[in-house]
């Protein structure tokens, strides 16, 4: 038959589109799983340095330790053995001449004895604060001794009280996760599950170094778990049913990825993925409806306008189908499978001279491909049929690339006369 819609082996879809990068056209039905990137994990995204926690905690601790050793300081030392002394009363002025009206002849006389007064009275002073500060000194060395002390036995309870504390562990995990360490992650998070085995974002976070781990079965558990304790979160749902589509539970899943675009009516990933179910299992009116809504939401994944345009095939409207090759070859222009089906869609469509320029492109893109060259020649045999001043060259073109799709004749294999000597060594 003239024309006849090409289409790839489908095969069994290969789970993993990259909704960033085409995949070959020999596999066009896929079902996108990036599960581990699509997991919901809220601890990965709340802190981004690991050790921001327990520096905060250390440095509180010191501060507290510090403020309370200052605070204290005087309380713990012995009492002092010094005795003060009181300062010696200044000396009261002489007065044995105030009441003698020759006072102010001999003022000068007592000028020395005011200075030997002053000097007295510095010196005591001076002394007495001396002894002051030898009363209130503080042992520093015995403080600091005692706040290092006092430090050491923070640190080390701090230390201790992490382990059991569940937003650092679920903060580690998330870090080993991020770290490729999958193992330890596991390891926390149970952990953190023991005291508070419903929390949601340490579920999801085991559930994704789960599956890193290729441990699907475990996975798909914790992820009916997580359907149940969040049924309206559309992340849990795509997930689940990502992991029942490895299990070959196709129905389940898709059961999962209608509630999932129920939920986030934009959720692209749920859209490809229930369109790849519905075109395998052959319902392709409601695969056409998902490719429509999936190419809505996510216009530029060339895959997505190839499989909608075999959908319109399959519902025999070339037309649709041929803005949907079109749409495929703008993002592919190195593909012949597209330029393919786009001649063969416009050809269905009565565009003959469209489809014979979209038959050339793939044949100069893949030159020996037998069903490119048996359409192109079919191509040209028609145009030369409409007449005009090209028909002869259309007619010559067709002849020639029939000529190269004859098989060629196979040559006569070379034979050996053998001589009497060389059979009668040959049947030794």
């Amino acid at each position: 038959m003239l024309f006849a819609p090409f289409r790839s082996e489908p095969g069994r879809p290969r789970p993993g589109l990259n909704l960033t990068k085409a995949q070959p056209a020999n596999s066009k039905l896929t079902v996108h799983r990036s599960l581990t990137r699509g997991i919901h994990l809220t601890t990965i995204s709340t802190v981004t340095n690991r050790w921001i926690i327990p520096t905060l905690l250390i440095a509180f601790a010191v501060l507290i330790v510090a403020l309370r050793a200052y605070v204290h300081s005087g309380e713990d030392l012995p009492p002092s053995t010094t005795t003060r002394r009181p300062a010696a009363s200044p000396v009261a002025p002489d007065k044995t001449h105030a009441d003698k009206p020759h006072r102010a002849a001999n003022d000068r006389f007592l000028i020395p004895d005011r200075d030997r007064q002053e000097a007295r009275r510095a010196r005591i002073a001076r002394r007495s604060s001396r002894e002051r500060s030898r009363e209130s000194s503080v042992d520093w060395r015995r403080i600091v001794n005692d706040l290092t002390r006092r430090l050491d036995d923070a640190a080390i309870r701090i230390r201790s009280n992490l382990d059991r504390n569940t937003y650092v562990q679920a903060v580690r995990g998330s870090a080993d996760l991020r770290a490729g360490d999958h193992v330890a992650a596991i390891v926390r998070f149970d952990r953190v599950l023991a005291q508070r085995p419903n929390n949601i974002p340490t579920l999801s976070a085991k559930t994704a170094a789960l599956v890193a781990l290729q441990r699907f079965d475990q996975a798909a558990d914790l992820s009916a778990r997580l359907v149940r304790l969040a049924p309206d979160d559309a992340t849990i749902r795509y997930n689940y049913g990502t992991l029942l589509y490895r299990r070959a539970d196709f129905a389940p899943a898709a059961e999962q990825f209608h509630e999932a675009v129920r939920i986030n009516p934009n959720h692209a990933r749920a859209w490809y993925n229930l369109a790849t179910l519905a075109q395998r299992a052959g319902r392709v009116g409601d695969a056409r409806d998902a490719w429509l809504a999936f190419t809505r939401i996510q216009p530029n994944i060339a895959d997505a306008w190839f499989n909608l345009g075999v959908v319109w095939m399959d519902f025999d409207e070339p037309l649709p189908a041929a803005h949907c090759f079109s749409q495929f070859v703008a993002l592919s222009p190195d593909s012949p499978d597209g330029w393919l089906n786009l001649a063969i869609a416009y050809a269905l469509a009565d565009c003959i001279y469209e489809a014979l320029d979209a038959m050339t492109i793939a044949d100069d893109l893949e030159p020996c491909n037998r069903i490119i060259m048996r359409e192109l020649a079919a191509l040209h045999r028609i145009v030369a049929r409409y007449g005009g001043p090209d028909a002869n060259e259309h007619r010559r073109i067709a002849a020639s690339i029939e000529g190269q799709l004859k098989p060629p004749n196979k040559p006569a294999i070379p034979t050996r006369a053998f001589a009497a000597d060389d059979l009668d060594n040959w049947n030794d």
